[in-house]
């Protein structure tokens, strides 16, 4: 759901995609749902958790301006996933920079 989370992200501004039925990844590696929402707030992406999962309004393909102007640094958690994901997004948006390359 990760990488499905930051590709929504980019979807027309004013679209909000919903991924559900995902509560069981709170108890992963990290809560991935928090750790998501989290890091996908550092990108200026507006993004909530929910009960089974969470909600992410898009941006458009172009960087949000927070980040274009200031950059944004992701924590990994010590999860690999996380960092997989950001990457994809950071091909895309490239102020983001991963802080723990080696998870």
């Amino acid at each position: 759901f990760m990488t499905a989370a930051v590709v929504m992200a980019t979807t027309p501004v004013g679209t909000v995609s919903r991924i559900t039925n995902i509560a069981n990844q709170r108890v992963k590696e990290c809560n991935r749902i928090a750790a998501m929402v989290t890091e996908l707030g550092k990108c200026g992406v507006v993004c909530r958790e929910t009960d089974t999962g969470l909600e992410i309004e898009g941006c458009g393909i172009a960087p949000p301006a927070s980040l274009a102007a200031n950059g944004a640094s992701i924590e990994c958690y010590n999860d690999h996933r996380i960092a997989m994901s950001f990457a994809v997004l950071g091909s895309l948006w490239p102020s983001i920079r991963i802080l723990d390359k080696d998870c």
